[in-house]
């Protein structure tokens, strides 16, 4: 009984999802060489929190808190950089951790660097090493997408063997702006069938040491059960972040299909717009000027102005109607982000957002204000361009209207030739013509006199 015991603890040992060793609870010592006292104060932390959270996004490590008293010495300890296999050995001893990241801040000159050292603290073997290319800026070295760490996260991962995907190499060094619904969503269905796997051997392996009654095999089991626990907690990660992504795609449906419907009512706005000029200048094209007298003139040439006019306040108020109902529809998408609840991988271990994940936002927010700006730059420009080609018709036999005025002699009705008028220049100062009315009897002129005929805003025919 003892040796089949025995040999089911031996298959545990070996059992490993990412990596070639089993790698349980994880400890980050953290120091620093060289920084200011400034700089010594905050930075390695930073650096810190910024390691733990890619593994704990990417791998299945567990840490130990970094508020517990014991690591508090080993830190204390940490400053002496002396990290031999005795050192590791003792520090195993001294807290719950199985394995320990020694990561290490340094500045040189003008440059930083960090360096990480991946041990057991069982054997005291190092198990994997990492060293960060020089940066100068701080901000290249833990605050931005690509950063020194990220750099490190892939090295290590790598090294411990631990898979990661194109898709995950490619988030950490570049960020996931880039990286389309589809892929994302396939590497979150990826990891939603990795920990299903894992729960299913850890059910496994938990049910062939709950018939055990052996000591060993009962710590084995509470062990198991734990790492089971972090399993499910990240698939319900991976569950959530794939049907963030669901819920995204389905507001992007229906966004798609309310910009369908809103833009098929635009374009029913601007071809009744543009009909509506067509039947205007055609019902004016029906007034027959032929022998038409003076003021027979001036009312085709009012009525003209005044459809001009029309035209322009429907643009406007279709303008107006247009942008409203744009912005409205991207305030909601904006407000949908500003909203979204940060996911455990972009807040720091004190539970503040990272600078990564506000810049994120920040950007995506930045680009739908930009989306929006120019979708109502090109609605407005289409409704103006529906309407021109009427109102440069118009505009056009206006001012051949206003030149026949000037230069022709009318009378005052068609069917009686006893008042003439003639019209001087229009004066835009006065904003009118001057015109001569002559009294005309059997062909003779019997009496002459000058008036001034007001006529308004002509200003844009």
């Amino acid at each position: 009984m003892k040796r089949k015991i025995f040999a089911v603890l031996m298959c545990l040992c070996s059992f490993s999802v990412f990596s070639q060793e089993k790698i349980d609870n994880v400890v980050v010592v953290s120091s620093s060489e060289g920084l200011s006292v400034s700089d010594k104060e905050w930075l390695p932390g930073s650096v810190k929190d910024k390691l733990t959270s890619n593994l704990q996004t990417y791998t299945d490590f567990s840490f130990i808190s970094s508020n517990d008293d014991k690591i508090k010495v080993l830190q204390r300890k940490s400053e002496s950089f002396s990290y031999n296999q005795d050192t590791a050995i003792e520090i195993g001893k001294l807290t719950s951790a199985t394995h320990a990241i020694f990561l290490t801040t340094r500045k040189g000159g003008n440059l930083y660097l960090v360096s990480a050292d991946f041990v057991n603290l069982t054997t005291g073997k190092s198990l994997a090493t990492s060293m960060s290319s020089s940066v100068k800026e701080i901000n290249d070295l833990c605050n931005k997408t690509g950063s020194a760490i990220d750099e490190i996260t892939i090295d290590l991962c790598e090294k411990l063997k631990i898979p990661l995907s194109g898709t995950q190499k490619y988030i950490l060094m570049n960020g996931d702006l880039n990286v389309s619904d589809d892929e994302k969503y396939k590497m979150y269905s990826e990891e939603v069938e990795k920990y299903k796997k894992m729960i299913a051997q850890y059910d496994k392996e938990i049910s062939s040491l709950s018939k055990s009654s052996d000591l060993s095999a009962s710590v084995q089991k509470s062990k198991l059960q734990t790492e089971k626990a972090i399993a499910e907690q990240k698939k319900k990660i991976a569950e959530e972040n794939r049907k963030r992504i669901e819920e995204s795609e389905r507001l992007k449906r229906e966004e798609q299909e309310a910009n369908a419907n809103r833009q098929k009512e635009q374009v029913d706005r601007i071809t009744a717009l543009s009909n509506e000029s067509k039947q205007k200048v055609a019902e004016l094209r029906k007034a027959k000027l032929d022998n038409e007298s003076s003021f027979g003139l001036l009312r085709v040439i009012e009525a003209k102005k005044e459809a001009i006019v029309d035209i322009e306040n429907r643009v406007e108020a279709d303008k107006e109607e247009a942008k409203s109902q744009i912005q409205e529809s991207y305030d909601k998408k904006k407000k949908a982000v500003e909203n979204r609840e940060y996911r455990a991988s972009e807040k720091k271990a004190d539970g503040t957002v990272t600078s990564k994940a506000l810049n994120k936002r920040n950007a995506e927010i930045k680009q739908i204000e930009k989306d929006c700006e120019n979708e109502i730059s090109v609605q407005l420009k289409q409704i103006e361009n529906s309407a021109l080609p009427g109102m440069k018709q118009i505009r056009a036999e206006v001012k051949q209207d206003l030149k026949n005025l000037e230069k022709n002699v009318f009378y005052a009705n068609s069917n009686d030739e006893t008042l003439r008028v003639s019209f001087n220049r229009y004066d835009g100062e006065k904003e009118g013509w001057d015109i001569i009315y002559t009294v005309v009897c059997e062909g003779v002129e019997f009496a002459s006199n000058q008036t001034f005929i007001s006529f308004k805003n002509v200003e844009k025919l």
